[in-house]
């Protein structure tokens, strides 16, 4: 599996977990989440945008 392939299905993991809890990605998410995918976001900025219950990432 390549890390795109990777990415992509984390990707829709996230957008799938996001709808089963009832909350439609925003297109902030959707926006990031693409970036992510594309290896030009890491995954905490993706989770970030998509729920902000998520801590920020520690440096």
């Amino acid at each position: 599996m390549t890390i795109v392939e990777s990415r992509s299905r984390d990707l829709g993991n996230a957008v799938v977990s996001s709808r089963l809890e009832g909350v439609e990605p925003t297109e902030e998410f959707l926006d990031v989440a693409r970036e992510y995918a594309a290896g030009r976001a890491t995954l905490e900025q993706m989770l970030a945008a998509g729920d902000r219950r998520w801590p920020p990432a520690r440096d």
